[in-house]
């Protein structure tokens, strides 16, 4: 994707960082406003990546019967495992 047809600042991550860089030095952007955006977008990065307590809890309990055709079938089960082990349901919060 080209910076000219980007339809929101959020689609940059199809864009190397190098160019973002340039793009902002060239719109007179200074290093504080250039940090104070990439806060913003990992704010938002953070948000988009986060599970609640009830994404656990139903990921925890989910058989994965119906995803064993799946190539990564092994490195699906092993997360899964992780988050059974990690998050298991005596813990506080849990399901």
């Amino acid at each position: 994707m080209a910076l000219t047809t980007a339809t929101s600042p959020f689609v940059f991550s199809a864009v190397n960082e190098r160019t973002i860089l340039r793009f902002f030095k060239l719109t007179a952007c200074n290093n504080n406003k250039i940090s104070t955006y990439a806060k913003l977008v990992d704010e938002i990065q953070i948000h988009v990546n986060y599970l609640s307590q009830k994404d656990i809890d139903i990921c925890r309990v989910f058989n994965l019967t119906s995803l064993a055709d799946q190539s990564a079938f092994d490195s699906i089960a092993a997360l899964h495992e992780i988050v059974k082990s990690e998050y298991s349901p005596d813990e506080e919060g849990g399901g």
